[in-house]
């Protein structure tokens, strides 16, 4: 888990600072980068010079739209060139109440940035992408929206890039996750001691795992700011927490043999 990085960025900007990340980053982790050569002839894909000299690679992008989050109706997810399609008919229809955010890196998913861009968007219909990959990571991740549904679009590109004038049918339409109706009771199967186990490391596991990644943030924003200090201290804490995570790891596969193997007598 978590041993490659997928990404597709949408600006020159955000391709320059993805590389530049890779060859400065103190492990080596393989970098998937998706590219569409559509965008090398969009005229909208285009970076001022400041934006490559200063900042570094964003996760997510938030939407530029200066209109007051409580005036967005509808929230659509995506990545990569399909971001620049949903502008162009935003503008099209002079809507101002859609709000496109922009998935930068698919995996592993950025789920506390992408939390933080939705948090101001509370209760607004979310829709998600066609883009599989953007599905079903964000599936993956049961992201949900506090008191709104989780959507995506299943079917023709051109009907969710048609999303932004509002018409959501509920034939092209399944709901992934949502917080708006209680969840149905159901009958939960006898817990093994030996499954609570597994359970209770593999938690252990995911808040390692979140810890390590909010490291790897603040490696690259020392990097940045060449604070060679900060770098070698939250490196060696890199390193410590990866440790422990392998340790983790031991102990969940252990606790795994033992949940599945038959119980004697």
């Amino acid at each position: 888990k978590d041993n490659i990085q997928v990404a597709q960025p949408t600006t020159p900007a955000q391709l320059f600072h993805l590389l530049r990340r890779q060859v400065l980053r103190v492990w080596r982790k393989p970098l998937v980068v998706m590219t569409p050569k559509s965008l090398l002839r969009n005229p909208a894909c285009v970076s001022p010079l400041e934006d490559l000299v200063k900042g570094s690679f964003q996760r997510v992008l938030a939407d530029t739209l200066d209109t007051p989050a409580r005036d967005i109706h509808r929230v659509l997810l995506c990545s990569g060139k399909v971001a620049y399609e949903l502008e162009k008919r935003r503008q099209e229809l002079g809507r101002r109440d859609v709000a496109i955010i922009r998935v930068e890196q698919l995996y592993p998913l950025p789920r506390q940035a992408l939390e933080e861009a939705l948090d101001a968007f509370e209760g607004t219909i979310l829709l998600v992408s066609h883009d599989r990959a953007l599905i079903d990571a964000v599936a993956d991740e049961t992201l949900s929206v506090e008191q709104g549904t989780l959507v995506r679009r299943d079917g023709d590109y051109n009907d969710f890039i048609a999303a932004t004038a509002g018409g959501v049918h509920t034939k092209t339409v399944k709901k992934v996750a949502t917080t708006a109706a209680p969840p149905k009771k159901r009958n939960a199967p006898k817990v093994t001691p030996e499954q609570k186990r597994v359970r209770e490391i593999e938690a252990e596991i995911t808040a390692k795992e979140q810890t390590i990644a909010a490291l790897e943030a603040e490696l690259e924003d020392a990097s940045v700011r060449a604070d060679h200090q900060l770098f070698i201290q939250t490196a060696k804490a890199h390193s410590q927490r990866q440790e422990e995570l392998k340790a983790l790891m031991k102990d969940w596969e252990a606790a795994e043999i033992a949940a599945s193997s038959p119980v004697s007598g």
